[in-house]
């Protein structure tokens, strides 16, 4: 019985910690972006291609408008800055649309009918 409130302790300890830790990192996560690549059909291929090269991390993000004849890949993307979102993505989508995201509270929404 001894050693079962001494695991106890510890264990608790522990989960204390993990809860901590994850608050924390939902209180401060990474900015959140949207990127938006268009390509032509002829381009398609390649495109598909030249994400396949980074890699599976990018490749797995991606949602393609292609078999429907929309010929664009939106992904959202966590980032420390848009410099950096930049060097996540193939070269030719220098073009590509990004927009920086952000999610609102419904107190927000309230204040926003205040002003």
């Amino acid at each position: 019985m001894h050693k079962a409130r001494l695991m106890f302790v510890p264990t608790v300890l522990l989960l204390l910690l993990m809860a901590t830790a994850a608050t924390s990192v939902l209180a401060s996560p990474q900015p959140r972006f949207l990127v938006i690549a268009n390509h032509t059909k002829e381009e398609c291929v390649n495109a598909l291609d030249e994400v396949k090269a980074t890699g599976t991390k990018l490749l797995e993000k991606c949602d393609w408008g292609c078999m429907a004849g929309d010929h664009t890949c939106y992904i959202i993307l966590e980032a420390k800055d848009e410099i950096s979102l930049k060097k996540m993505l193939p070269g030719s989508w220098n073009s590509a649309r990004i927009t920086p995201l952000n999610k609102f509270t419904a107190s927000q929404i309230a204040s926003f009918h205040k002003k």
